[in-house]
């Protein structure tokens, strides 16, 4: 079957004794009869090939002469001791060798493995099967290799087997079913593991399959999963085996890095990880955690240096044949060459990785790999274009494959997206759909956090009693699964929710319990958000004092998902002291951000809260224009003005109504609604240089009544008159026709009239061509 080394024809020849006759002389006599064939390998091991039309008649003479079940027997024996002898040999320093080694006796593992279900030999199936869990793995025979493992552990129900023996096959059935997606079955399997390592007080199993139940619960009850992995921990260090230290020490980097903002923690568990298997000299776990480091790195901007750590990994994965992993890596190069502006490379290192990917039919982890990835991008670095190119690639490997959980996963994540960018009613549509599966999966963390998000777009939209309903849900499952991890923003967010409803006390109540919370798990960006969030209850009580101590005490631990709210409502108690400069460079900096990262809801709310400085300026006609931009985004999302903010915007609007008249408010409020948020503010600078040259010269009795225009209205005035259309202002302005009509409606408003001819008579009265 696929050939045999001399070593396992003098085994062979020495079990079925046929000592008498040299296994040397025997080779070189069915070689010289052209019986056999001996080829030279890579690793300079010959190898004896024999023709399938001899090796059957071979096979004939063995039934024939009674000798075949002996042979059978012995062809077994050797490549079970083989594979045996192999299983430790591939966490070390020779472990390609080894690999290669197996890949070439794959063939002849595979008959040995039918040989011994058909004889219905559980034990020898099971013991040859779980030794080659992890060759199957690096090699891409997982879904062989699981199916070889089901069969066998099938025939062990009606076999008696030692609970060793079947403890360690379930666990290696978990690895092959995790690594295709199979996450019920792989749980199943490291459960019924568990309980047999546990029955033999086997501390080494115990604490390996600790370990990867952390693995497969982390998906789903992240605090239970944290458990799992100190225990395992614990006895490992108790044991003394580093294989087990590192891969916990691994996790616990991967965990780190999901939450995004303990990337210099998960940076050190990761190199102490690294440490320990260099020093082992496992040369797949060392490419691993430098696969690791170079993702921590990336998202930390230090480019170069993950650049180097990847291409390391990606080399010991050539140099052990493990293609699925050189797949991921290839991924990690691509976006750090993103980062480093190298796009060609960017794009050879994307486009080799899917072509090896679909090659071996592994598409599972290739989605979920893309996910994590496009995951790091929106929750570390903000980055939504990468995103959600990366999520949605992920959201349809995992669709192509039917993976119901994956599929749930990416809708969240793409809801999450189209929630930052104020897609409401598409939000909402994701994660309604995330929820529906996740329900039916019964994964209660990612139900918990569906419930979480849903509740968020709720109250953006203004529907405050379904958000609340939502959002207790959501925050009595995490209570329910001492998930304190994710309690602090359940809270806060809650908590806002009754602000609004002009609940403050349920508020204060909730702000105190995430704020304690946070504290408790030292995470520093959940309390800073809270303090900040706290402060909200303060400005909405008139204690500024006390909102400005949580301002500047939670702004230093503020990241860049969250800096632009807490610099707008810094902008905001900056505006009710009265220190207009501040609060419009801080309102403008977050709207500046707001832009950048295009989420509409806060631009309007930056619009909005500028519109309040103007007043305050007394330049209520720039007011009314930003607050028409503000509303044609509400309109445009469905998203009202929050409560908490109505008071102060429509004492705002009450005065500078009073002060331009009706007419001239309702013109510049729908000039404003019809241009863009950058539109809206080029205007504001042109009018301000306006004001600044007019400043400067004495006004003239003809110049005086054109004060009132702005420098952009006066240009497209001087347009009109030439004779020009919309279009062609529209075009010589490089804005839109639109826009063009916006301006000539508040125009005519300012100057009194009614036609163009009119607006032209005006131009030329006023010198304006």
């Amino acid at each position: 079957m696929g050939g045999c080394t001399l070593e396992a024809v003098e085994y062979l020849c020495r079990v079925i004794h046929f000592d008498e006759v040299d296994s040397l002389t025997l080779v070189s006599s069915l070689v010289d009869k052209n019986l056999l064939q001996i080829v030279e390998r890579s690793n300079d091991e010959a190898r004896l090939l024999m023709l399938e039309t001899i090796r059957e008649y071979g096979e004939e003479c063995l039934h024939t002469s009674g000798e075949f079940q002996a042979v059978r027997e012995a062809h077994t024996k050797y490549y079970l001791q083989l594979v045996e002898e192999a299983e430790p040999e591939l966490r070390k320093a020779n472990q390609a060798q080894w690999l290669e080694r197996l890949e070439q006796e794959h063939d002849n593992l595979r008959a040995a493995l039918k040989g011994l279900l058909e004889r219905q030999h559980a034990e020898k199936a099971l013991r040859l099967a779980s030794s080659l869990w992890n060759f199957w793995l690096i090699r891409a025979h997982q879904s062989e290799g699981y199916q070889w493992l089901e069969d066998a552990l099938n025939l062990a129900i009606s076999n008696e087997v030692p609970p060793p023996v079947i403890a360690r096959s379930y666990y290696a059935t978990g690895i092959l079913a995790e690594s295709q997606g199979l996450y019920q079955r792989s749980t199943e399997c490291w459960e019924r593991a568990l309980e047999q390592y546990r029955a033999v007080q086997d501390q080494h199993g115990i604490a390996a399959t600790l370990n990867k139940l952390g693995g497969a619960y982390a998906r789903t009850t992240p605090t239970e999963a944290h458990a799992l992995f100190e225990q395992s921990l614990a006895i490992a260090r108790q044991e003394q085996d580093l294989y087990i230290i590192s891969d916990v020490l691994a996790f616990f980097a991967a965990e780190e890095f999901a939450q995004g903002y303990h990337l210099e923690k998960a940076r050190a568990y990761c190199e102490e990880s690294l440490e320990i298997v260099r020093n082992l000299q496992d040369r797949r776990s060392i490419a691993y955690r430098l696969s690791d480091l170079g993702q921590i790195l990336t998202h930390l901007g230090k480019y170069s240096t993950a650049y180097q750590y990847l291409t390391e990994s990606l080399s010991i994965y050539r140099e052990v044949g493990d293609r699925v992993s050189m797949a991921f890596v290839m991924i990690s190069l691509g976006m750090a060459a993103l980062y480093l502006g190298d796009y060609s490379a960017a794009q050879t290192w994307l486009s080799e990785s899917f072509t090896v990917s679909r090659e071996l039919g592994n598409q599972n982890k290739l989605a979920q790999y893309l996910g994590t990835l496009g995951e790091a991008a929106l929750y570390q670095k903000g980055e939504e274009p990468p995103a959600r190119a990366l999520i949605e690639q992920s959201l349809a490997i995992f669709s192509e494959t039917d993976n119901e959980e994956g599929i749930a996963s990416k809708l969240h994540s793409l809801g999450c997206i189209e929630f930052n960018q104020g897609n409401y009613m598409l939000a909402r549509t994701l994660l309604s759909e995330s929820l529906t599966i996740m329900r039916r999966l019964e994964n209660r963390a990612m139900t918990a956090a569906s419930l979480h998000m849903l509740g968020q777009v709720e109250a953006h939209m203004g529907n405050h009693a379904i958000a609340r309903t939502s959002m207790e849900e959501s925050l009595a499952i995490s209570r329910a699964q001492s998930d304190r991890q994710v309690l602090p923003t359940r809270c806060i967010q809650l908590a806002l929710v009754e602000l609004n409803d002009g609940k403050n006390e349920r508020a204060r109540e909730l702000f105190n319990e995430g704020i304690q919370v946070a504290k408790e798990i030292g995470d520093r960006r959940q309390l800073a958000d809270a303090l900040c969030m706290q402060a909200l209850l303060y400005l909405s009580e008139e204690d500024y004092t006390t909102a400005q101590k949580l301002l500047e005490e939670g702004y230093n631990d503020t990241d860049i998902q969250t800096s632009f709210y807490r610099l707008a409502d810094m902008g905001r108690l900056a505006l009710i002291q009265g220190d207009l400069t501040k609060a419009r460079q801080l309102i403008e900096e977050s709207l500046a951000t707001s832009l950048q990262i295009r989420n509409r809801w806060f631009v309007a709310s930056c619009l909005e809260r500028l519109g309040e400085v103007f007043v305050a300026q007394s330049r209520y006609t720039q007011a009314a224009r930003f607050w028409g931009a503000a509303s044609a985004i509400r309109k445009a999302i469905q998203a009202p003005i929050p409560p908490i903010e109505v008071k102060q915007y429509e004492r705002a609007q009450v005065q500078t109504r009073q002060q331009l008249g009706e007419a001239r408010f309702q013109a510049a409020w729908l000039e404003g609604e019809q241009m863009t948020p950058e539109e809206v503010l080029s205007q504001e600078k042109q009018d301000e240089a306006h004001k600044h040259n007019n400043e400067k010269a004495a006004p003239t009795p003809e110049s005086a009544q054109l004060d009132d225009l702005t420098e952009r209205e006066i240009e497209v005035l001087r347009y009109v008159a030439t004779g020009l259309t919309n279009a062609q202002i529209a075009e010589q302005l490089i804005i839109s026709p639109r826009t063009v009509q916006a301006h000539l409606t508040s125009i005519y408003s300012k100057i009194s009239v009614t036609s163009r001819s009119a607006a032209t008579r005006y131009a030329l009265e006023h010198h304006l061509t």
